[in-house]
Formats: structure tokens, sequence, C-alpha cells
């Protein structure tokens, strides 16, 4: 399972970088409003994650009909964690917002690995 973690946090690196890229090069070439290029490159970048995390990370033989929308909805309650945690850390606990992005990631990649692991990708 170590193994697979890194793959999976290999993964997110690239599908960030991806996203990242496309997001500044819709802004500085094509000149599209930041909220536009931002749901350009998470999707692009989404796409990658599933893409690699199928093949890849998991090796899932699982068909594409089942295991992208439960990706889907894997990450989409996964960043709602994020933002919880996000929330809690700083209004609660107080927690410098710099620290609390990095709590609101950790609770994400964890969530979206198990989820991805057990549920989406599961052999």
């Amino acid at each position: 399972m170590i193994g697979q973690f890194a793959r999976y946090c290999l993964v997110g690196a690239l599908n960030t970088g991806v996203g990242l890229g496309i997001i500044f090069m819709a802004m500085a070439v094509f000149h599209l409003p930041p909220v536009i290029s931002n749901a350009v490159g998470f999707g692009a970048g989404f796409l990658v994650s599933f893409a690699l995390n199928h093949k890849w990370t998991f090796q899932s033989n699982r068909s594409l009909q089942w295991s992208f929308p439960l990706f889907a909805l894997i990450c989409a309650i996964g960043y709602a964690l994020n933002v919880a945690a996000l929330i809690t850390a700083v209004n609660i606990f107080e927690i410098t917002p710099y620290l609390a992005q990095l709590i609101g990631v950790g609770a994400y990649a964890i969530f979206v690995f198990l989820g991805s692991r057990f549920l989406a990708f599961r052999q």
C-alpha cells in the first residue's frame, strides 16, 4: 500500500502541474477569465488524475462506467472534507491559514487515496 500511495502522490504532483500549466496558459495566451481558466485547468488535471490512478497507481480493471463516476464522487467528498478541515483549523483551532491549507490538503489526499483504493479502483 505504501508503493501505491507514493505513486498516488506522484500522480497528484503531475496533475497539479498539468492543471496549473493549463490555467496559466488559458489566462496568458487565450486571455480567458481566471474562473474559466481555473475550471478548464481543474478539469484537465482531474482527467489526468483519473487516467493515471486508474491504470498506473491502482492498476484497475474496473470499467470506466463504474470507476469514473465513483472517482468523481470521492473527489467531490474529499474536496468538501478539505474545506471543512480548513475552516475548522482556522476558525476553531485558530491555526494560521497557511498551515490550515496543508491540513486540508492532507485530509483530501488521504481520503481520496483510500476511497480510490477501496471503492473506485477496487479489484
